[in-house]
C-alpha cells in the first residue's frame, strides 16, 4: 500500500527525476518528468538559461500537495488496488451520476444517509393511525371563549400541527 508521506518525501528530494511518480505506479509521468529535467539540464548548461528551476519548483509544489492531501483522497486516487473488497464493491454499486466528482467518503456518507432516510420514511408511513382520543381535536369547544380558541389554534400552528391556511380558515369560521 502506497503511503502519502513517502510520496511527499520522494517528490521533495527526488521529484526533479520523477521518483515519486514511479513510486505511485505512474511510470509514464515519471519518464516524462525525467526527460523534461534532462532537457532542462542540457538547456541550462548549454545556453545558461536557468531552466532547471522549473522541474524543481514543480516537484516542490507536488510534494506540498501530497503532504496536505487528505488520506482518503490519496487512497482513492493511488491505492484503489488495496481497498478492501467491501469498500470496492460498495464503491462500484453506487450510482455514479448524482455523486460524480465527490470523494469516496462523501459518496459513502450520502449513500448511508439516503438509506437511513428511506428507512425512516417507510417506518413513518407504516405507523398505525392514532386512537380517536389522542387525535387532534379541532372542533369548537363551547366552554372556551373565542380568544382562548384562537390562542389554542395559534399554539397548534406554532407546533406545526396546523398550516397557516388551516389556522386562517378556523379563525374565520370562529369569527
Amino acid at each position: 500500500m502506497k503511503q502519502k508521506r513517502i510520496a511527499a518525501l520522494l517528490a521533495f528530494f527526488l521529484g526533479i527525476f520523477g521518483a515519486h511518480r514511479f513510486y505511485l505506479g505512474q511510470r509514464f509521468f515519471g519518464i516524462v518528468i525525467c526527460t523534461l529535467t534532462t532537457l532542462a539540464f542540457i538547456i541550462t548548461t548549454q545556453e545558461g538559461v536557468p531552466l532547471i528551476i522549473a522541474p524543481a519548483v514543480f516537484a516542490f509544489v507536488e510534494s506540498v500537495l501530497f503532504a496536505v492531501m487528505p488520506r482518503e483522497d490519496f487512497d482513492e486516487k493511488y491505492n484503489t488496488k488495496y481497498l478492501s473488497d467491501k469498500q470496492t464493491a460498495e464503491f462500484d454499486e453506487m450510482e455514479e451520476a448524482p455523486y460524480q466528482g465527490w470523494s469516496y467518503q462523501l459518496q459513502s456518507e450520502a449513500k448511508k444517509f439516503k438509506q437511513e432516510m428511506t428507512t425512516e420514511a417507510a417506518a413513518f408511513t407504516a405507523m398505525p393511525p392514532l386512537p380517536e382520543e389522542e387525535q387532534l381535536e379541532l372542533k369548537e369547544n363551547p366552554s372556551l371563549d373565542l380568544l382562548d380558541q384562537i390562542t389554542h389554534y395559534g399554539n397548534l400552528r406554532d407546533q406545526g400541527l396546523l398550516t397557516e391556511e388551516e389556522f386562517e380558515h378556523l379563525k374565520k369560521r370562529l369569527l
